[in-house]
């Protein structure tokens, strides 16, 4: 599998977006919402602001260390996966980095249609 974008859909009906490496892994994950065009407009904001090293913040404590995307006006678009050690930030940085070039959007909220019973 390729790495690519998704737009899925939450238990609670909320969309989201997220990042998925070629080996399955998620990356990056958006935060969730009403709007599955808010969704992927987000993915064109992580796109460019991955570009900007300004906004990709590392964050990290006690439970782990994690990278956030920010878009120009400093909202988070987006959060990384977390990793045991800071030490990992760089990698993580530069996998999510490589990821996300070229990837293309994946709707996965769409469903095929229900065959209707006879």
């Amino acid at each position: 599998m390729a790495a690519r974008f998704e737009i899925v859909q939450d238990t609670g009906g909320k969309f989201l977006f997220q990042l998925r490496a070629s080996d399955g892994s998620i990356l990056l994950h958006s935060l969730a919402s009403d709007s599955k065009l808010t969704a992927q407009n987000e993915v064109v904001q992580a796109r460019t602001s991955l570009q900007d090293d300004a906004r990709v913040v590392d964050h990290g404590g006690s439970n782990g260390h994690f990278v956030v995307v920010k878009s120009r006006s400093g909202a988070v678009i987006a959060r990384s996966s977390t990793v045991p050690k800071a030490e990992e930030l760089p990698g993580l940085r530069d996998r999510i980095r490589a990821s996300s070039a070229g990837a293309p959007l994946v709707d996965l909220t769409k469903r095929p249609p229900q065959s209707k019973a006879s």
